[in-house]
């Protein structure tokens, strides 16, 4: 495995937007939460049946688009959270599939970039 080129200062800024990233995503999570909570509640109180005779699916899109927004926002979470764990075991960007250094743009841009960016185009993914 090769050496992090990174500083100090570098890796603590990292770890400074990993951290302000993630409780952006735990409170995107809270409000994607109370909104799938709330068309539930109206989804009870109406009943299925008032939905689908007026013709309204608001409330049913409104609770699909939420459980694949918390979906989304789990996979970030968990991904955020690994990439912590990364730098806290000082292998945070260095590339899992080459042990190379991933480049400063590429981890600024993706900050739980798990690959270099050859090796992301041959292996796909992160």
């Amino acid at each position: 495995m090769k050496k992090i080129m990174f500083t100090a200062n570098d890796l603590a800024r990292f770890k400074s937007l990993l951290l302000e990233s993630r409780e952006e995503v735990l409170e995107d999570l809270k409000n994607e939460r109370e909104i799938l909570r709330s068309a539930r509640v109206v989804d009870q109180e109406l009943g299925s049946w008032a939905l689908d005779l007026s013709g309204n699916s608001t409330g049913i899109e409104s609770s699909e688009n939420a459980v694949i927004q918390i979906r989304r926002l789990s996979a970030k979470l968990e991904q955020l959270s690994a990439a912590l764990m990364r730098l806290e075991q000082g292998v945070y960007g260095l590339c899992t599939r080459c042990g190379g250094q991933i480049e400063r743009e590429r981890l600024e841009a993706i900050l739980h970039a798990r690959r270099c960016v050859s090796c992301k185009s041959v292996a796909g993914g992160n």
